[in-house]
């Protein structure tokens, strides 16, 4: 959101966020954080990030480049004969640099990636 700054937000359906707001006679909720409430720069460059989002394709520009990226890849490692090696996979916009072992298994440790607590 504030393309690099600290911020955050708190958001959700409707139905539930009105719980914390005054507009209602349900038992208030509190909705409130302030982790970052004193970063107004980083207010200031959220703003600066959502204008830009309305003033320019950045996803359109990112797909793109990603196309590019993953096409210039894989066609390297074709040429070359490792495409079952080094790969770039999923979606254009948000693609993942794989590579594989001799015996085709991921190459990268999987407990590097997991999010479960050990």
């Amino acid at each position: 959101m504030g393309n690099g700054f600290a911020i955050s937000a708190l958001a959700g359906k409707r139905e539930f966020m009105n719980l914390g707001g005054l507009h209602h006679k349900k038992e208030r909720v509190f909705l409130m954080s302030t982790t970052h409430g004193a970063e107004c720069h980083a207010l200031a460059a959220t703003n600066a990030t959502i204008k830009f989002y309305q003033e320019n394709d950045v996803t359109g520009v990112l797909n793109v480049q990603g196309r590019k990226l993953k096409e210039g890849v894989n066609k390297a490692s074709r040429d070359l004969g490792i495409e079952d090696k080094i790969s770039i996979i999923g979606p254009d916009c948000c693609s993942v640099y794989t590579t594989r072992d001799q015996a085709g298994a991921p190459s990268q440790p999987s407990e590097l990636f997991s999010c479960r607590n050990k």
